[in-house]
């Protein structure tokens, strides 16, 4: 919660910037990046993020490296949600 107001407050794009800090590269035949959710999990509550995401909208990024951010952690989260389903 701390993070979400402390976006609120000075820019609602730095959460996107945040999040690629979570982005990682895959290595061997497949080099697609990843989003470490298991590590963000540890110290943050994905649903929260995902919910102040949601209401940014596309106002959440202002580069490609931060849509992509996003992107990939809304599908990481998709994905540990569908698994607990």
């Amino acid at each position: 919660e701390y993070l979400i107001n402390l976006f609120k407050k000075k820019e609602s794009r730095y959460a996107s910037y945040f999040l690629r800090h979570f982005v990682k590269d895959r290595f061997g035949i497949d080099k697609k990046k990843y989003f470490d959710y298991k590590g963000f999990c540890e110290a943050y509550y994905p649903d929260k993020f995902k919910k102040y995401l949601d209401e940014l909208g596309g106002m959440a990024y202002s580069t490609d490296s931060d849509k992509e951010a996003v992107e990939l952690f809304r599908e990481a989260h998709f994905q540990s949600q569908a698994s607990r389903n």
